[in-house]
């Protein structure tokens, strides 16, 4: 098996790779290096997240392209293993010194519209696996809303006149532990 650093000379070479592998499972012609090494090993994204930042890679610039490739990648983010692969992750950037910016959490509730309802249930799951991950290292959301006054709802049971930010903040709540205790 070649050197992570040599297949990943940059965080940006991984997290393209990465995020491709969140938004397809053809991701194997893009990146067919990334595509082997998943087919070889478990928990290969920590594996590469250490190896890298073991290396010397600047661990804040890693966090935020992983952060950014995991929005990207919304498609199958919410599949993943939250407590083997996505936690893990960011912590580990965290224990190399990277931190939770206040533009990380605010893009979170950064709601975008898409023509394609699905690819915006996606982001919003996304958005909300990411705020459960960040809420272990105490972040702030008081400027983003009254979260205790937004009824948490599937979103099939929204109902349709519901302006679209209420909408996604609904179902946003559904999707997230964390505003869902608040």
């Amino acid at each position: 098996m070649s050197s992570v650093t040599s297949i990943f000379p940059t965080w940006n070479c991984y997290t393209d790779a990465y995020c491709e592998s969140l938004n397809t499972e053809f991701y194997f012609e893009t990146y067919p290096e990334y595509a082997a090494l998943c087919d070889e090993l478990d928990n290969l994204d920590l594996m590469i997240v250490k190896e890298l930042l073991k290396a010397g890679y600047d661990p804040q610039e890693g966090f935020e392209s992983f952060a950014t490739a995991c929005l990207k990648g919304s498609r199958y983010l919410s599949d993943m293993s939250f407590s083997e692969i996505l936690q893990p992750c960011i912590d580990e950037f965290i224990k190399y010194g990277a931190i939770i910016t206040q533009k990380m959490v605010d893009v979170l509730f950064t709601i975008e519209q898409f023509e394609d309802i699905e690819h915006e249930q996606y982001q919003v799951r996304a958005r909300a696996t990411m705020l459960d991950a960040y809420s272990k290292h105490n972040i702030d959301i008081s400027s983003h809303g009254e979260w205790k006054t937004v009824e948490p709802l599937y979103w099939e049971h929204i109902p349709k006149k519901t302006e679209n930010v209420m909408q996604c903040s609904m179902y946003m709540k559904h999707c997230s532990k964390f505003l869902a205790s608040v």
